[in-house]
């Protein structure tokens, strides 16, 4: 097991570090507070936050009065909102609620690029997001793009995956006679 000398030399091993958060990066706790260290024991955050999550790269959520914002391992916010609830990102965008209760998309710049309008909701991939409104006391699944049109109506009954959402968009497009025809 891989371990490394304290300074008082004792051996401390990585299980011993906290949470591992990227690579050779823990999110460890001190005073009730979480920071970011090194495997060498390095601090790269200060434990300064309530709570860490990862985010992608070498950023990470960061919560403060008991809200989630994201910054950068410079400890930087990126851009200017403030969330009650936050998803890892998934690619480019990570699934957010500025309320707690509803849910939209931001990119890895802090934009919110799909407003909280959902329920939950999980990036797809290209531009299509999988989304969740209440119809009739149920969950219903949808489709949204990136501009907020609605792809596929919100009539599923679970949320679509990647490949259900191109096979749906392919057997709704004319074929190329019709096209010809125009």
């Amino acid at each position: 097991m891989k371990y490394y000398l304290s300074e008082a030399g004792r051996p401390i091993y990585f299980h011993e570090l906290g949470e591992k958060l990227y690579g050779s990066f823990f999110v460890f706790t001190a005073h009730g507070r979480a920071g970011i260290q090194s495997e060498r024991f390095e601090i790269i955050i200060p434990p300064i936050y309530e709570e860490i999550k990862p985010a992608f790269g070498l950023h990470f959520w960061g919560k403060l009065q008991k809200r989630w914002r994201l910054y950068s391992f410079e400890n930087l916010q990126i851009g200017g909102h403030s969330f009650r609830r936050v998803k890892p990102f998934n690619l480019e965008y990570a699934a957010v609620s500025i309320n707690g209760k509803l849910y939209g998309f931001t990119d890895r710049l802090g934009n919110m690029v799909i407003p909280p309008n959902y329920l939950s909701g999980d990036y797809l991939g290209l531009d299509y997001f999988a989304v969740a409104v209440l119809k009739k006391d149920r969950h219903c699944f949808g489709v949204t793009d990136r501009s907020g049109n609605i792809i596929i109506p919100f009539k599923l009954e679970s949320k679509p995956t990647f490949s259900e959402t191109i096979h749906y968009l392919l057997k709704k497009r004319k074929p190329l006679r019709e096209w010809l025809k125009l």
